[in-house]
């Protein structure tokens, strides 16, 4: 390779290293929002101020409650009409008498 070739590389290299890490500066303070929201409120404390044992299991199970599936897809005739092509696998003889013994 020629010393200009070898320069352009080197000065590529540096731009993405530079884009890299100015990009990991500047995602790092933004927080993402979540796509699901959850309506209602889940207690994760009693009333005396103790922790509730299984707190994110009831927020999980308040989030799966709150979903709504959209069921319009199954009844188009798009997806009336597909065919299952799916193949039964063969039976065949499964294992060694002794699966150590050389082959």
């Amino acid at each position: 390779m020629e010393k200009k070739e070898k320069k352009t590389i080197y000065i590529l290299i540096a731009v993405l290293v530079v884009f890299v890490i100015a990009g990991g500066i500047l995602l790092k303070g933004k927080t993402k929002e979540s796509a699901v929201t959850v309506e209602g409120n889940t207690a994760t404390t009693d009333q005396a101020g103790n922790a509730i044992l299984g707190a994110e299991a009831l927020r999980t199970i308040s989030l799966i409650d709150s979903l709504k599936i959209n069921d319009t897809l199954l009844s188009r005739t798009d997806f009336l009409g597909l065919v299952d092509i799916s193949v039964s696998p063969q039976t065949e003889k499964i294992g060694r008498a002794n699966p150590f013994a050389p082959i």
